[in-house]
C-alpha cells in the first residue's frame, strides 16, 4: 500500500515554479532582496511565456512571476546567494519528501494578505457536505468572516472580490477543483489550518494548541474558550499553568492574559512567584502601577525570549544575546548564567552551538518612502527595534512631529499603534519587532501618520547584514526629497512648505534613539 502524502507538483503554479527555476540554471544576479534584476525580470518572462512588460521596477510587479520566484526558493528548487542564485537540480516530485516541499511552496504562496482568506475559503471547501457552487462557498465564508470583524474587514481591504480571488489561487496550487479540495489540498489543508478552540477545553489542552501560534493569531484563536470565562478567572487560570510551564507554551499564556481586562489582581497575586514575577511587575509598570522595572527583570525576560525561540528562531536567539548588558560577549554568557531562568542552561548550550562568542547582531536595511512625496530615507536598524522604536526613527528622519497618531499595516494585515494614546483596533506597536513583521528581504509594511492627513509611508526592507562594530544605530546612510512640514496647508496655499534634506542633521537627530 501507497502510504506517501499527496502533492500537486503538476499544479500550474508549481510547473511555472520549475520553469523559473531551469531557468535560473546557471547563476542569475539578483538585488539585494534576493530577486532577479528589473533588467533580467523581462528576459524571465520571455523565457517561461508570462506577458511582462518591457520595463518593470521589480519582480513583485508582475505577481505570476513573483510568486513563482517565491515559491522556487521556499522548496529548494533555487538557492539564493548575497549576489546570485542558481537552480539547484532538484527533482521535486520524485524526492522523498516531494510532498513537504510542496506544502512548503503552498505556504508561502498564501503568505501574507492573502493567508487568512485563503484558509477561510479553504476551509469552506472542507466542510461535509462540501459546496455545491461558488454561491455556497460565498455564503460559507462570509459567515466565517463576519464572526471575525476585523479579518471582514482585512479581507476586503486587500480583495476586490476575495472569494473568487482565493478560490483561484488553490486552483494554480492544485489544492482546489472548482469547488471542492483536492486529495494534496485537503492533506495541505489539516497542516496549514489554524487550530479549532472551544470552551470546553482545559487550560493545558488550549495553550498546547495554540503553542505555535503567532500571539495576535493565538489571542483571536482563543476568544471562545476565554470568551466563556469572567475575565480574572481565566487570567488565575492562565497563569497557574504558566508557572509550570515550560518558556513557549508560558509566553503564550502570558501574551493571553496581557489582552485580557480586570486581570490586575491575577497579575499581583504572581507577582513574588520566581518564575511569573519578572513579567508580573513588568505588566505593573507598564499600567503604572510601579515606578520602575528592575534590571534583572529585564535580564530575566530577555532569557525567557531566548528560550521561547531556540527552536524556532536562532538568529532571534542571537539578536537578543547582543541586546544583554556587558561589553564583550563572555560578560553577556555570564549574564545568562546568573539570571535564574530555569531555561539558562539550555540557553547557554544553544548559544555555544550558535557560536555566540563571534556572532554580530542583525541589521535591517529599509528603505522609507514617503507615497507622492518623492522622497525617501535609507535606515539601518536593529532587527530587535520595535515597531514603536520605528515609528520614533520615521519621525526623526522626515522630521515631523509626533503631534498625531500613528498606524503599522504588516503584510499580513495586522496593524499595530501606540495603545497608550488611542483606543484604535490595532495591536501596541511597541510588543513587535522589525523582525517579526519583516522576516525576509522585499517584504513591506505600511506606515500612516497623521490619520486625519493621512501621510502614507512604505517601508521596505531590502536586506538583512551584520552589525558593523564602528556604526551606531539607528544611523541614516542615504536619502533624496524634502520633507512637508505638517499642519502648514493654508486655504490660499498651492502646497505644503518643505524642509530640505539634511543627512548630517538628521544623523545628528538619531543619535537619541541610539
Amino acid at each position: 500500500m501507497n502510504t506517501e502524502p499527496p502533492h500537486a507538483w503538476n499544479a500550474p503554479a508549481f510547473v511555472l515554479t520549475r520553469r523559473v527555476a531551469d531557468w535560473a540554471a546557471d547563476a542569475v544576479p539578483v538585488t539585494a532582496s534576493g530577486m532577479p534584476r528589473p533588467a533580467d525580470i523581462p528576459l524571465l518572462g520571455r523565457a517561461v511565456s508570462i506577458p511582462t512588460p518591457a520595463k518593470v521596477n521589480r519582480l513583485a510587479y508582475v505577481p505570476e512571476l513573483h510568486r513563482a520566484w517565491r515559491i522556487a526558493v521556499a522548496t529548494g528548487l533555487v538557492e539564493v546567494g548575497p549576489k546570485t542564485a542558481k537552480a539547484t537540480g532538484l527533482a521535486p516530485d520524485t524526492c522523498d519528501d516531494a510532498a513537504d516541499r510542496w506544502l512548503a511552496g503552498v505556504r508561502e504562496a498564501i503568505s501574507g494578505d492573502a493567508e487568512f482568506v485563503t484558509l477561510t475559503v479553504a476551509a469552506a471547501l472542507a466542510e461535509d457536505p462540501a459546496p455545491v457552487d461558488l454561491e455556497e462557498v460565498c455564503d460559507r465564508t462570509d459567515q466565517a468572516l463576519r464572526a471575525r470583524p476585523w479579518k471582514h474587514r482585512e479581507a476586503f481591504r486587500y480583495f476586490e472580490d476575495p472569494v473568487p480571488e482565493a478560490l483561484a489561487l488553490l486552483g494554480v496550487l492544485g489544492m482546489a477543483s472548482d469547488t471542492a479540495l483536492t486529495p494534496a489540498g485537503r492533506w495541505a489543508f489539516m497542516r496549514l489550518r489554524p487550530p479549532v478552540i472551544t470552551p470546553s477545553m482545559g487550560v493545558r489542552e488550549l495553550l498546547s494548541a495554540l503553542e505555535d501560534c503567532h500571539h495576535d493569531t493565538a489571542a483571536d484563536l482563543a476568544a471562545p474558550w476565554l470568551d466563556a470565562r469572567p475575565s480574572a478567572a481565566a487570567a488565575t487560570e492562565l497563569l497557574a499553568e504558566a508557572a509550570s510551564s515550560a518558556a513557549r507554551r508560558r509566553a503564550t499564556a502570558l501574551d493571553l492574559v496581557e489582552g485580557l481586562p480586570f486581570a490586575g489582581a491575577a497579575w499581583q497575586n504572581v507577582t513574588a512567584d520566581p518564575v511569573l514575577g519578572p513579567a508580573a511587575r513588568r505588566w505593573q509598570w507598564e499600567h503604572g502601577l510601579r515606578n520602575e522595572v528592575p534590571p534583572e527583570d529585564d535580564i530575566w525576560m530577555t532569557v525567557e525570549e531566548m528560550a521561547v525561540n531556540l527552536d524556532a528562531d536562532p538568529a532571534y536567539v542571537l539578536d537578543r544575546f547582543h541586546d544583554l548588558p556587558g561589553r564583550a560577549a563572555d560578560d553577556r554568557l555570564t549574564v545568562v548564567a546568573s539570571s535564574g531562568h530555569p531555561e539558562r542552561d539550555a540557553v547557554l548550550t544553544a548559544l555555544t552551538a550558535l557560536a555566540a562568542r563571534t556572532s554580530r547582531p542583525r541589521i535591517c536595511q529599509l528603505k522609507i518612502s514617503l507615497t507622492g512625496w518623492g522622497a525617501w530615507r535609507r535606515v539601518m536598524v536593529r532587527a530587535t527595534a520595535t515597531l514603536y522604536d520605528l515609528h520614533q526613527i520615521i519621525q526623526t528622519v522626515f522630521d515631523w512631529d509626533d503631534d498625531h497618531l500613528h498606524l503599522f499595516t504588516a503584510p499580513d494585515g495586522r496593524r499595530y499603534s501606540d495603545l497608550l494614546r488611542a483606543d484604535l483596533d490595532a495591536s501596541d506597536s511597541g510588543g513587535v519587532r522589525i523582525c517579526e513583521v519583516l522576516p525576509t528581504p522585499s517584504a513591506r509594511l505600511r506606515y500612516v501618520y497623521d490619520l486625519g492627513d493621512e501621510w502614507r509611508h512604505e517601508i521596505t526592507l531590502q536586506k538583512i547584514i551584520p552589525a558593523d562594530p564602528n556604526t551606531i544605530y539607528p544611523a541614516c546612510t542615504a536619502g533624496n526629497g524634502d520633507s512637508p512640514i505638517e499642519d502648514s496647508w493654508t486655504d490660499e496655499g498651492t502646497s505644503y512648505p518643505t524642509r530640505p534634506f539634511n543627512l548630517e542633521e538628521i544623523s545628528t537627530r538619531l543619535t537619541k534613539h541610539a
